[in-house]
C-alpha cells in the first residue's frame, strides 16, 4: 500500500494502530528523503575520495575506499532510525511510526 492510497482516517500502514493522520502523515516521506540524502552523500564522498586516490596512489587503494564507502552508506541506511516507542508505554505495543 502506498501513501497515495492511504486516507487520513485509515489505520496507519506502519502498524501502530493509530489513524494515519495522527501517526505517519507527513513524517514518513520526509524521513525517507532525509535518509536517502545522507546515504547518498556518504557514498558520493567515498567515491570522490576514491577518484582522488586513483589519480594519486593507484587503483587498489581507490577500489578499497570506494567499496568501504558504499558499504558504509548501506550500513548507515539499514541501521539508523530504529522504531520509536511513542505511544501508550506498553512494551508489547511497538510503534513503527516516526
Amino acid at each position: 500500500m502506498t501513501h497515495s492510497q492511504v486516507n487520513r482516517n485509515d489505520p496507519c500502514p506502519c502498524g501502530s494502530g493509530k489513524k494515519y493522520k495522527h501517526c505517519c502523515l507527513g513524517v514518513t516521506a520526509s524521513g525517507f528523503n532525509r535518509k536517502a540524502r545522507i546515504a547518498s552523500g556518504i557514498a558520493a564522498a567515498a567515491l570522490i575520495i576514491a577518484a582522488i586516490l586513483y589519480a594519486t596512489v593507484g587503483k587498489d587503494a581507490a577500489i578499497i575506499v570506494a567499496t568501504l564507502g558504499v558499504i558504509s552508506a548501506g550500513a548507515w541506511w539499514l541501521f539508523t532510525d530504529p522504531p520509536s516507542s511513542k505511544g501508550s508505554g506498553d512494551p508489547g505495543a511497538i510503534s513503527y511510526g516516526g
